[in-house]
């Protein structure tokens, strides 16, 4: 693992030594129906999401979750397969379940109202969000890693200020240049 990358995993330390704990939990969302495209979830998404720098690599897996928004049948088929029980031993996996759709529903649609579930219930839970497109195939390893650290930096930079601060010309430092 890349040394900036193994140095953001860890807590922030502020330039003062101030200790920031932080709690990221990621929430992934994915969503599909049917045979053709559960297999592409588990050959090329679920298959790169277990990369050592993706799933594995996160810092909160308590936390985190990967949301699957499909149908009954697919949940069932997936329970089965190895790849999908290497991803729930290593976070929490739920179903967020859709019907399989009419064959003259709008295929858009349903994945817009899949997505909509999905995102709802990352927003609610205050998460990071990472939807895994089954059209778009693998995930570069270390994808998960390099998210987390950069949302780590952002944490300890937008932190907010301890009560009784001031921001005033004294509290930013002076940009050179400027």
């Amino acid at each position: 693992m890349p040394t900036g990358i193994a140095s953001a995993r860890r807590d922030a330390r502020l330039a003062s030594g101030e200790r920031i704990e932080l709690k990221l939990p990621f929430y992934f969302l994915v969503v599909f129906w049917g045979a053709k495209h559960r297999g592409y979830f588990v050959d090329y998404c679920l298959a790169s999401m277990l990369a050592p720098g993706n799933v594995p690599a996160l810092v909160d897996k308590a936390g985190s979750r990967f949301l699957v928004c499909t149908t009954a049948d697919d949940w069932q088929a997936l329970q089965a397969d190895p790849l999908f029980r290497r991803l729930a031993e290593l976070i929490a996996v739920e179903l967020v379940e859709i019907d399989f759709p009419a064959s003259d529903e709008n295929k858009m649609n349903v994945m817009s109202r899949g997505h909509k579930r999905l995102t709802e219930r990352a927003f609610s839970a205050r998460a990071y969000l990472a939807v895994a497109a089954v059209s778009y195939g693998a995930w570069q390893n270390w994808w998960v890693a390099t998210a987390w650290a950069l949302a780590a930096l952002m944490a300890a930079v937008l932190r907010p200020l301890p009560p009784g601060s001031e921001i005033g010309p004294t509290s930013v430092p002076a940009t050179p240049g400027t």
